[in-house]
C-alpha cells in the first residue's frame, strides 16, 4: 500500500497553548514541530483581563440609569482574540501552500472559536476536527491518541 506524502498539518492545543506539527504523510507517525503559541491572558484572573466597570447609561423613556453590561465576559473574549490569532497565523500558511490538509484537536468551544475565524479555502482544506482538549507533552503519545483517533 502507497502512502501518499502529503504535508498535514496538526494543530493540538486549548486557550492556554497551541502547538503545530506538520507529518510528511497521512500515518502521521512523524510531527515536526512547526510553531507553538502560548497565551499568558489565559491563566489570569478576570479582574485582571480587563478593566470590568460596568458603564451607566440614563435614557429619557427611562427615568432610572442602567447598567451596561460587556457583550462577553473577559475570559471569552481572550478566547475568542487567541483564536483569531491562531486563524490568521493558518491562513498566513495556507496562502504560502505549507501545508495541503490541516487537523484541529482542541476542546469543543475552542475548535468553534478557531473554525469561525477560517476562510471557506481553509475550511475546505481540513482534514479532520478533533473536540477533545489534549495536554500531552510527549510526542509519542500525541502520535498514540491521532492514530486511534483519525
Amino acid at each position: 500500500m502507497k502512502i501518499a506524502k502529503e504535508r498535514i498539518w496538526v494543530m493540538i492545543g486549548n486557550i492556554a497553548q497551541v502547538r503545530i506539527y506538520e507529518s510528511p504523510d497521512i500515518r502521521l507517525d512523524k510531527l515536526v514541530l512547526v510553531h507553538q503559541f502560548i497565551n499568558t491572558e489565559a491563566r489570569l484572573r478576570s479582574d485582571k483581563l480587563r478593566d470590568f466597570n460596568i458603564g451607566r447609561v440614563h435614557s429619557k423613556n427611562y427615568p432610572r440609569t442602567k447598567g451596561l453590561r460587556p457583550k462577553e465576559t473577559p475570559h471569552e473574549s481572550v478566547r475568542l482574540t487567541f483564536a483569531k490569532t491562531l486563524a490568521d497565523y493558518i491562513e498566513k500558511a495556507r496562502k504560502h501552500d505549507n501545508f495541503e490538509k490541516l487537523m484541529i484537536v482542541a476542546a469543543p468551544r475552542f475548535l468553534g472559536a478557531i473554525r469561525q475565524f477560517l476562510s471557506k479555502e481553509t475550511k475546505a482544506m481540513l482534514w479532520n476536527e478533533i473536540p477533545k482538549e489534549l495536554n500531552f507533552e510527549n510526542k509519542r503519545d500525541i502520535i498514540s491518541y491521532l492514530h486511534r483517533s483519525a
